[in-house]
């Protein structure tokens, strides 16, 4: 299927197919779609997640949850039982225990004991472990988030200058973050810069560390309307040979629902 909008990705999102799934289901159908491009995630890369409304087996009523893709899995073949599911409210309830520990920090052990603390807002008793980005997906004030890998921005990642030329190329509508390692620290930082400037669309963050490694791309985007085209991305996190650079990104985008 080809959409005369998009040059340089593969549109393969059908509205036929996705309007009979349950929201949970698009979720999937959405990030198999995103997978069969590997131009935009390598296999077993990325991330995706949807806050969706569903009934609560113990009482019957309406509660959110956020289904997220499980740690592990490939995007391109993933079904629903790699999905974790989780209590939004429960999860975002773990940010005052973090923000009010003295201890906290970015690769501290209080953020580390945050993870264990996810067994505790499991939906639907779903055995899926839980992705390392789950507090980003969390805190991200958009119903819906994808973690890719795009070749196109790894380019702009990998570049020297990456900094500058973020602001080259987005202008005002990006503001950039120095990066740390994923848990809720970083999370709650982008969460802040989204909230102080509701008009950015893309935050990023990279580090050029001394190690000699290769690290695959990533780029997020956040939306609060089920994304129409699943092909849209922008941001990355990629090494060189000199040393590895990452740069994430996160990019709202205001698409009309389906």
């Amino acid at each position: 299927m080809s959409d005369p909008r998009f040059k340089h990705v593969q549109y393969l999102w059908k509205d036929e197919e996705a309007a009979k799934l349950s929201p949970s289901e698009r979720l999937v159908y959405r990030s198999n779609r995103l997978g069969d491009d590997l131009s935009l995630t390598n296999t077993g890369g990325g991330n995706t997640s949807a806050k969706v409304i569903e009934k609560d087996p113990l009482t019957g009523k309406d509660v959110e949850v956020l289904w997220i893709k499980g740690s592990g899995g490939d995007l391109r073949t993933a079904k629903k039982d790699g999905f974790a599911s989780l209590y939004l409210d429960k999860v975002r309830a773990l940010t005052p225990l973090y923000q009010n520990n003295p201890g906290k920090g970015p690769k501290t052990p209080v953020e580390d004991a945050m993870v264990e603390m996810f067994s505790h807002c499991v939906f639907n008793l779903n055995p899926r472990a839980c992705s390392i980005d789950t507090p980003l997906h969390t805190l991200v004030p958009k119903k819906h988030v994808d973690h890719l890998h795009p070749n196109a921005v790894i380019a702009l990642a990998a570049s020297v200058n990456q900094e500058r030329l973020t602001k080259e190329i987005y202008g005002k509508d990006v503001f950039w973050v120095p990066w740390q390692r994923p848990g809720f620290d970083m999370s709650s930082i982008i969460e802040d810069h989204m909230r102080r400037n509701p008009a950015a669309r893309v935050a990023k963050k990279c580090r050029i560390p001394e190690s000699r490694s290769l690290s695959p791309g990533v780029s997020m985007r956040a939306t609060n309307t089920t994304p129409a085209n699943p092909m849209t991305v922008f941001g990355s996190q990629a090494a060189t040979g000199i040393g590895r650079i990452w740069l994430r990104a996160i990019l709202v985008i205001q698409i009309h629902a389906m």
